[in-house]
């Protein structure tokens, strides 16, 4: 999720965030956390679609 994050591909962003929820790991939320606009900084640069799905995963 963070390289395609890097490299703005926004598609493989939010299928790989999908993923990552639907796997419910409990030590996954601190990767999905990088992408939610509340908890860090970098979020805010993303696409409204990366932090939509970062949200519902």
């Amino acid at each position: 999720a963070a390289e395609a994050a890097n490299k703005a591909h926004t598609e493989e962003l939010s299928i790989a965030m999908k993923a990552i929820g639907n796997a419910g790991q409990v030590s996954s939320i601190k990767r999905l956390m990088k992408f939610l606009p509340g908890f860090s900084s970098t979020a805010s640069q993303l696409p409204v679609r990366a932090q939509t799905d970062a949200v519902m995963a």
